[in-house]
């Protein structure tokens, strides 16, 4: 059995309805209602490996990412738009699985507005803001602190 079989035979023992593409380069997978066709990595079986990890974390990720930042503000979170999974199979690069959307109203010049940060979270549990400090990244357990950073820097506009 190759490392691709395996691979194969890996992800549909975990759920993951797989097979090889008629292009011996890719493999194609299904996640959700979504179909994937993914270039084969150097170590198809490592992939797998992370790929079964990502998807069976993803709603728990965002879960603790929510209780996390419970009570600082209004928190929404919401699956990825485009979870790249077949990236994430190709590269074992951990890929966007959701968002937390962070919203407070802050007074200016005796206004409210709203005030809002759109966090990704990301496969291996990490987050980055999107578009805005982009430089900033960590993982769930400093979000809290994070963000009632945010909220005081905002609070200042």
């Amino acid at each position: 059995m190759t490392e691709v079989d395996k691979a194969v035979k890996q992800l549909n023992d975990s759920g993951i309805p797989a097979m090889r593409s008629s292009d011996p380069d890719y493999l194609v997978f299904e996640i959700g209602e979504s179909v994937f066709r993914a270039l084969l990595s150097a170590d198809p079986t490592h992939a797998a490996s992370q790929l079964i990890r990502a998807a069976g974390a993803c709603g728990g990720i965002i879960a603790g990412y929510r209780k996390t930042a419970a009570g600082l503000g209004r928190i929404e979170s919401l699956p990825a738009d485009d979870v790249f999974w077949d990236e994430l199979f190709s590269n074992g690069e951990p890929v966007e699985i959701g968002t937390v959307i962070f919203q407070v109203q802050v007074q200016a010049g005796g206004d409210e507005h709203p005030v809002g940060l759109d966090l990704l979270v990301v496969s291996d549990g990490t987050w980055r803001p999107d578009g805005f400090d982009p430089d900033k990244e960590g993982a769930a357990g400093d979000v809290r602190d994070y963000l009632t950073q945010w909220i005081k820097e905002n609070h200042e506009c």
